[in-house]
Order: structure tokens, then C-alpha cells, then sequence
């Protein structure tokens, strides 16, 4: 495995145990489905990543938007408190998030 490869792993494995934090039922075997899913889109396309991750990790709607601030405080926030208000559950909707 590339190092890129494994530091994109260890970073996933990281946002799975922040989605548990936030209440998703992420379990091992999500997980694994989630990392399996990974080997077979191209992780360099941000949306063919977003998208394996968030069919295997999110099981509703509520859970999507969940995943969806999640993923963007934890793959592009770097630590820019600026980035989302209130962190994941504190942030305000205006607006759909939408799906890509």
C-alpha cells in the first residue's frame, strides 16, 4: 500500500469514529464495507470518494446531513474555526446541503 493510500485510510478510519461520535451506527462492519468500497472507485475525485463513503456509512436521511457537514469539517475544515459555525450538530441549516 501507497503511503498516500495509508494516510487516506487512517484519515477514514478517523471520520468513522467521528460519525460513531455523532451517533451514526457506524459499525465494524460498515467500516469495512466502507474501506472495501474505496479499492474500487478513484479516491482522487472527491465525489466518487464522498459517495462510496456515505452509501456504506449513512443509513437515512437524517444520517446523510449528519455525513455531510462531518465530511466537510473533517477532510477540508483544517482547523479553520471560520470553515462551519458551531461545529457539526451546532450549525445552523440555511439552506440544503444537496447531494452530489
Amino acid at each position: 500500500m501507497s503511503e498516500l493510500a495509508d494516510t487516506l485510510r487512517k484519515r477514514t478510519l478517523a471520520f468513522c469514529r467521528v460519525l460513531r461520535a455523532e451517533g451514526l451506527p457506524v459499525t465494524p462492519s460498515r467500516v469495512m464495507d466502507a474501506l472495501r468500497a474505496l479499492d474500487h472507485v478513484d479516491c482522487a475525485r472527491e465525489g466518487d470518494f464522498r459517495l462510496a463513503l456515505r452509501l456504506n456509512l449513512a443509513g437515512s436521511r437524517e444520517d446523510e446531513t449528519t455525513f455531510e457537514r462531518a465530511f466537510d469539517l473533517h477532510f477540508h475544515a483544517s482547523g479553520d474555526p471560520r470553515r462551519v459555525r458551531g461545529g457539526i450538530r451546532g450549525e445552523s441549516m440555511k439552506g440544503s446541503l444537496g447531494h452530489h
